[in-house]
């Protein structure tokens, strides 16, 4: 090791980009603060520059899980997170993190006399969620106080759910829910989602005697007696997809590009990276086997590529 060390050095090839304030800055000023996946997404990101969190963390969040503190004369206001599970917390023990409201933040965002929102004046990772929040519990047609859904989730009417989605539902609600859901969804019990069953394209809806094959917009879940359904963000990969567009659309809402293009495709590479370093020095040597020439030397672009992948 030490002697490919020498020769190749263990110098970086490709560092991926870092996520930086400006960047997420950028996104603050252009997001159209009445778009929920716009907004879930911002909180996202700005909650993670104070917070750092895997995804699995994050994706695990319900809004039970987030408690809100209201500003007084000897505390500031803010937030509790509690992670239901972690790397580092295996046993779910309750340590809930905190999340401050920063100085100069004017609290809750409201409507202009347009009736539009008015952005806030400070990137406060605290009302950005509470305004996600509240879009969600709009979007679900109840109250703040009564939306039961993941924090970083698509909520949405029964009736609202888009073709091509599998909707999972109680079986005593089964009957109710295909009245108010669209004809090109499917509509499941629980037992047939553990089952494995699930719209994937594979066979068309059948419609007035027409096949249609819409494409699969994930499974969904029913809030019982509730009248809504909650779609999860369940993968790092939907939620790089997510961030990928906020960067896309503040360079194309501002005036000049803010977000470098090596930037908003960095995110995967880095993922890829992580990944890949997680294989066994056995499995890297069963490669090394196979990369070595015909003379029984390894290449030199294998062996940098091995110092790479176990620095």
């Amino acid at each position: 090791m030490k002697t490919l060390a020498i020769r190749c050095s263990r110098a970086r090839y490709y560092s991926p980009e870092v996520m930086q304030v400006k960047l997420v800055r950028a996104a603050f000023d252009t997001v159209y603060w009445d778009n929920t996946e716009e907004v879930t997404t911002l909180f996202y990101l700005t909650k993670n520059l104070v917070q750092g969190r895997r995804a699995a963390d994050e994706l695990l969040l319900d809004w039970d899980d987030v408690e809100w503190v209201e500003a007084s004369e000897s505390t500031q206001g803010g937030g509790a997170v509690r992670y239901s599970w972690s790397k580092n917390n295996k046993e779910q023990r309750d340590k809930p993190k905190g999340l401050l409201c920063v100085t100069g933040c004017k609290g809750e965002m409201k409507k202009g006399a347009d009736g539009k929102w008015v952005a806030p004046s400070v990137l406060c990772p605290v009302h950005i969620g509470r305004h996600a929040k509240l879009l969600q519990s709009l979007d679900a047609g109840v109250s703040v106080e009564e939306l039961k859904a993941p924090v970083f989730s698509k909520v949405a009417w029964i009736g609202k759910v888009p073709s091509g989605a599998t909707l999972v539902v109680d079986e005593n609600e089964r009957d109710a829910v295909l009245q108010q859901a669209g004809r090109l969804v499917l509509v499941i019990t629980r037992k047939q989602e553990v089952e494995g069953l699930l719209y994937d394209g594979s066979m068309p809806f059948l419609l007035n005697g027409r096949k249609f094959r819409p494409p699969p917009r994930g499974v969904w879940f029913v809030v019982p007696r509730k009248g809504y359904a909650v779609f999860a963000w369940a993968s790092a990969a939907g939620v790089t997809h997510r961030m990928r567009k906020l960067m896309r659309k503040a360079n194309a809402r501002g005036e000049e590009e803010v977000v470098p293009l090596k930037t908003i495709e960095s995110s995967r590479a880095a993922r890829c990276g992580s990944r890949w370093r997680r294989y066994s020095h056995a499995r890297v040597f069963q490669w090394m086997r196979l990369w070595r020439t015909a003379s029984g030397k390894m290449s030199l672009c294998a062996a940098r590529t091995y110092v790479r992948l176990t620095r």
